[in-house]
């Protein structure tokens, strides 16, 4: 089982009072057997509990179990992407209604499709683009487009998360991130998919009605506006930010909420941008806490800060979304809203879509739908032996195949270093 699932482990024998052990003994001559399925000793509901209880802990507690995480994020990168601080607080809580099932297929980044979900794709893009380099321009923009554009496609995925799912493998699929527009801000338009995207679906889980979500959607687009007004070369740079560059940040963010009202952000909309930097344990620059700030800001400070751990940023490693998850609940598990933090851990998942994972028979394959009460146990499209050569292609659920489990995650680069050994 992987380290994350040790980890939940050693918790529960420890609270039990039981010795830790994280070697389970395993039947001999069966190579596929899963010890934590047999024995009826892990399930992902208990799982997600596990993370409840993780939560609870206090952060020193947990760090002392496990060497893993002990380097925290830079104050600088943190500032940088208006996210994150010190720690979350409290378990999540069941949202007492029944979670949105989550199914996409994951479709090759060199496939043509025809599906009018490009389009859309393709028009968000224009849109959000648009916003970003008129204000460098200091040029008067409107949002309204943006949000019959936005609001349309909530109303679409709200009788139907199939529109969400075909919009996720658009995103996978995407190679450019911005229309023909003057000004460089690729990057912040990659950012707003992604928030996008991740508004979409968590929204979707917690079933936030169609104005809230659509609200909570171009907020989390466009939160983040004041750094188009960064020139790109000092936004992008390698190194940490020195203290006149951290005042410039900070004189954008204002300017950006000004820009915005007169956009026609609405005053609740500007209220959820100015708290979107606050945190849980009050560790955010007006020093609010818990429900002090106003939920759109608290649904848009985790997933900000979820985006920016999973995508690749100049000053940051990319983690994978299981390590990212992992690192909030270690480092940070003070800062977030609990109830949030699960719907995200339910609605994208350990192994998000498009993730190159290795069960434990050694192949290799991209999962292709995720199950919201499972989340490691995804469906997956076999393609590849456990030297990372190609195979016929096989389909599998691991949520009907409890002898199969995931044992591995790899960046797609890895796979290069797999094949050469």
């Amino acid at each position: 089982m992987t380290k994350y699932i040790d980890l939940l482990r050693e918790h529960e024998n420890k609270k039990s009072g039981k010795k830790k052990n994280t070697k389970k003994k395993q039947k001999k001559g069966d190579a596929l057997s899963n010890p934590y399925r047999e024995n009826n000793q892990e399930t992902d509901h208990e799982l997600l509990e596990a993370i409840d209880e993780l939560i609870e802990e206090e952060e020193s507690e947990l760090v002392a179990e496990d060497d893993m995480l002990n380097e925290s994020m830079p104050q600088h990168d943190i500032i940088l992407d208006e996210q994150d601080s010190a720690a979350t607080q409290h378990a999540a809580e069941p949202s007492g209604t029944e979670p949105v099932e989550e199914s996409t297929s994951f479709e090759s980044k060199h496939a043509e499709t025809t599906h009018p979900t490009s389009a859309w794709l393709v028009k968000s893009i224009d849109l959000v683009s648009s916003v970003f380099t008129h204000i460098q321009t200091d040029e008067a923009s409107q949002t309204n487009d943006l949000r019959s554009h936005i609001e349309s496609f909530v109303h679409d995925s709200l009788s139907s998360s199939e529109h969400i799912h075909a919009l996720e493998s658009e995103i996978l699929g995407q190679t450019h991130w911005h229309s023909e527009t003057e000004g460089d801000v690729s990057d912040l338009v990659q950012k707003s998919v992604y928030m996008m995207l991740y508004a979409l679906k968590v929204g979707q889980h917690l079933q936030y009605e169609q104005t809230q979500l659509t609200s909570f959607t171009i907020t989390s687009m466009l939160h983040h506006t004041g750094l188009a007004l960064i020139p790109a070369d000092t936004r992008l740079q390698h190194k940490a930010w020195r203290k006149h560059e951290y005042k410039q940040l900070d004189e954008a963010y204002h300017q950006a909420l000004t820009y915005l009202q007169a956009s026609g952000l609405s005053e609740e909309e500007l209220q959820i941008i100015g708290e979107s930097r606050e945190r849980y344990d009050g560790s955010g620059p007006k020093e609010l806490e818990g429900k002090e700030i106003i939920l759109g800001a608290r649904f848009i400070g985790l997933l900000t800060t979820f985006e920016a751990m999973t995508h690749t940023r100049p000053y940051r490693k990319t983690l994978l979304a299981r390590t990212a998850i992992r690192e909030l609940v270690k480092e940070h598990i003070k800062a977030f809203d609990s109830h949030i933090f699960k719907a995200l851990i339910e609605a994208i998942s350990l192994y998000p879509v498009g993730t190159i994972v290795q069960i434990n028979t050694g192949e290799i394959g991209h999962v292709v739908r995720v199950h919201s009460q499972l989340p490691l146990r995804p469906r997956i499209l076999i393609n590849m032996d456990k030297q990372a050569n190609p195979i016929d292609e096989r389909d599998i659920d691991l949520a009907n195949q409890s002898n199969l489990m995931i044992v591995e995650s790899f960046f797609e680069d890895d796979l290069k270093d797999i094949s050469a050994s």
